[in-house]
């Protein structure tokens, strides 16, 4: 996600349309064959757009929007492997480390999960938005839309390691589970960002295969 964030600051191409798509003449009458003719061809396009199409070329299509999206990609994939390698390995973790909570840890990890991840993905798609608002409405700023919103998983990614190192290194189980409450509510926000990036850099026609690959990682 901080890659992703990095190639975003270079401010993306202009948005507004192409110059050449203007159809009128210098007296600024419409050219009524000029735009029969686009007509047509365009009438024909997505036929042999959808004949031709396969789920590898629309997943390469994704792949070739921007280097944004394939640090994206692969910086979901980092995160994905990072959770499920905590929530794999944290209960053993736990049991072992304390063996007379054991049975407290499942209740106490599931109102974390609930509470925690659940307020964390809210709040950081909130601020995301706002973030991107900002972003996209002030000239000064260095960066586009979309690097707005990967600022708060940038942050709480950062934020999560030292968490996690001061869960695993607790000396009590009360103070290993406060902590693991302070991780899932600043780690979680990534979600909504990542997802609202995704279907903002990647063209309407891809959004499918782009979400598909997207749980896929």
């Amino acid at each position: 996600i901080l890659c992703a964030t990095l190639v975003g600051i270079v401010l993306p191409e202009d948005k507004f349309g192409n110059r050449d798509s203007r159809n009128k003449d210098v007296n600024g009458v419409v050219d009524f064959s000029t735009a029969i003719k686009l007509t047509s061809s365009k009438s024909l396009e997505p036929t042999s757009l959808s004949s031709q199409s396969t789920v590898l070329s629309d997943a390469s299509a994704v792949l070739s929007t921007s280097n944004r999206v394939r640090f994206l990609f692969l910086a979901v994939f980092f995160r994905f492997c990072a959770g499920l390698t905590i929530g794999i390995w944290s209960a053993p973790f736990f049991r072992l480390a304390f063996p007379d909570d054991a049975s407290s840890y499942a209740i106490i990890n599931a109102m974390i999960i609930g509470v925690c991840g659940v307020a964390s993905g809210m709040i950081g798609g909130w601020v995301s938005d706002r973030l991107a608002e900002k972003s996209a409405s002030s000239t000064t700023m260095l960066w586009d839309e979309s690097t707005g919103r990967l600022l708060i998983p940038i942050f709480g990614a950062f934020l999560a390691i030292p968490i996690w190192h001061m869960t695993m290194n607790a000396s009590t189980f009360e103070g290993a589970m406060f902590w693991l409450a302070m991780k899932y509510l600043v780690a979680e926000c990534w979600f909504g960002p990542a997802v609202a990036v995704l279907q903002s850099d990647v063209p309407s026609k891809y959004g499918g295969t782009a979400q598909g690959m997207f749980t896929l990682t």
